[in-house]
């Protein structure tokens, strides 16, 4: 009856190490699931993916549409300038006012003339399809009361950003003479009828020119059936005379071929249009796609609607949509900014949802039936054999061969012992686990007190970049970035050095030349850049550099 006992009960107290095995092998087991999930992705919400996809699609978009309305903002400055000086020039060379120039075709035409070549040259260099001068005077001599003379020169192929032009506006013999062929359906002049708030622009020019820098809707060129939009600027002579308005065209065919965009999005669609409250004109809109895919967006007013995931719906008749919107002013002058869209169609990030819970359960699915394979594998190569024996040595004790206590005694010392090296095991494992725990508990509060600091060194120069601006007028910086750009290697280098406090006569004898030829070198830097006094230098060329450590 000893002998009896002791074998139940050291069945049992296997059979209850074996169940916290199993429970051990169960949690390792979810720990298995839970990390299989989490390596494949699948454990995060397929709407939060979707989202975190279109934020960089739309930061892509966004820095592509600041950056092209940067560009010919800061270029329509230069355009205006030059464009004037050329009118000026011309009309004392002719001999002449500006309110003779109407009926005046010799004169008109010296002026075109002399305009057309460096209009060619702006079109070459900016991020546009084409570029325009309309003037306050027509050839007509007032028998057509909204005719006015002036050039629009286009890229020949705006979808393939080709450097061949054509000329849609201005006298066919001048373009011909500079190489800038008339369009089929060219116009000797403008028609301002056609004009977007021509006469509200030039009614409300003022000095300085760069706030008067507008942004149109988008519109049907005259003429075509090419869509653009256009950024105008004024022309104003010294005297205050309001000579016109010039600028430049984005049209569909170059914005859809330069700014497309990359992406893992097959269906995707980007639009630039003019703000609406809750809904987006599409049919109003510049549209862009992905470099290898499209996405129909029908010409139509879609209903904007918040989504619970961060994201938009926009619905039209028949299609709806999925997307992100965002507010971008273009130009200073713009009475309403214009709106950023990103947008995928709603069977795309339906079957993204689908997909991703179907995924989901299929990988739960066998993560959960490799984990029941392994427990029956377990079980019957290690359980079973353990309760065969215990079953043997029962049915041995109660009518087979009597066994002495004796012989089980050194199996259960042996077990015994192994218990106690487990028991110790565990414990050092513990301790083991207790100190890596306090080691990531002092790793997370130092990063927390780095987290703070490089917060803390962020927010000081995000301010002292906001000092430096408020120095310095914001459209000097402007002329500075573009005056840079035209600055040789060597002027750049001693730029940097005057910038860091370095005397011409140390520059002369570092580059092992006089003083004088630093000395020009200086007043071409200044003149190149429009830059008058020292300390302007300073500060734009701190700001350049803080722009440059940012965007790395």
């Amino acid at each position: 009856m000893q002998v009896s006992s002791y074998l139940k009960n050291a069945r049992r107290s296997m059979r209850h190490k074996l169940i916290g095995y199993m429970i051990v092998l169960a949690v390792l087991l979810v720990a298995a699931l839970y990390a299989g999930l989490t390596l494949f992705g699948r454990l995060s919400s397929p709407k939060a993916e979707i989202k975190k996809a279109l934020d960089l699609q739309m930061e892509f978009f966004q820095n592509d549409m600041e950056s092209l309305w940067h560009n010919v903002s800061v270029m329509s400055i230069l355009l205006s300038e030059d464009m004037t000086a050329l009118l000026e020039d011309t009309l004392v060379q002719q001999g002449i006012s500006f309110e003779d120039l109407d009926g005046n075709v010799e004169a008109t035409k010296a002026v075109e003339d002399a305009m057309l070549e460096p209009l060619s040259q702006y079109v070459r260099q900016a991020d546009c399809s084409g570029a325009f001068v309309v003037l306050e005077s027509s050839m007509s001599d007032g028998d057509t009361a909204d005719a006015r003379s002036g050039l629009y020169v286009q890229r020949a192929n705006a979808g393939r950003v080709t450097n061949n032009l054509l000329l849609f506006r201005g006298i066919a013999s001048v373009g011909k003479a500079h190489n800038v062929m008339p369009h089929r359906k060219w116009a000797q002049e403008f028609h301002i009828g056609q004009f977007p708030n021509y006469a509200e622009h030039t009614v409300q020019a003022a000095a300085p020119i760069a706030d008067s820098r507008r942004t149109t809707d988008l519109v049907t060129l005259p003429g075509t059936s090419e869509k653009a939009v256009l950024l105008t600027i004024p022309m104003i002579g010294a005297d205050g005379t309001i000579y016109g308005m010039c600028g430049f065209a984005i049209n569909q065919s170059f914005f859809s071929a330069r700014y497309d965009q990359p992406s893992n999005l097959s269906h995707l669609a980007c639009l630039l249009t003019t703000e609406s409250g809750d809904t987006l004109d599409a049919g109003a809109a510049l549209m862009t796609y992905t470099e290898e895919g499209f996405c129909y967006v029908p010409p139509e007013a879609l209903t904007v609607k918040p989504m619970s995931s961060g994201l938009v719906s926009l619905n039209g008749d028949g299609f709806s949509f999925v997307g992100m919107v965002k507010s971008l002013t273009a130009a200073k002058g713009d009475g309403t900014p214009h709106t950023l869209a990103v947008l995928i169609p709603k069977e795309d990030y339906n079957l993204a949802v689908a997909k991703n819970i179907m995924q989901t359960v299929l990988l739960s699915a066998l993560l959960l039936f490799s984990a029941i394979v392994c427990c029956l594998y377990l079980a019957r190569r290690y359980l079973a054999p353990v309760h065969r024996d215990l079953d043997r040595l029962r049915d041995e004790d109660r009518g087979g061969e009597q066994m002495a206590f004796s012989d089980f005694e050194p199996i259960s010392a042996t077990l015994q012992a192994q218990d106690r090296e487990n028991e110790k095991i565990i414990t050092t494992l513990e301790q083991e686990k207790q100190t890596v725990q306090e080691q990531a508990v002092q790793l997370l509060d130092k990063n927390e007190e780095l987290q703070g600091q490089f917060e803390a060194a962020q927010a000081d120069a995000q301010r002292l970049a906001y000092f430096r601006k408020s120095e310095i007028d914001p459209a000097t910086y402007e002329m500075f970035l573009v005056g840079y750009d035209m600055l040789t290697p060597t002027e750049r280098e001693i730029l940097e050095a005057l910038a860091d406090g370095s005397s011409p006569r140390e520059l002369s004898e570092q580059r092992n030349c006089s003083e004088s030829t630093i000395a020009t070198h200086r007043k071409n830097i200044y003149r190149k850049l429009g830059i008058h006094k020292a300390y302007q230098l300073k500060i734009c060329i701190a700001l350049l550099r803080q722009e440059r450590e940012a965007q790395n």
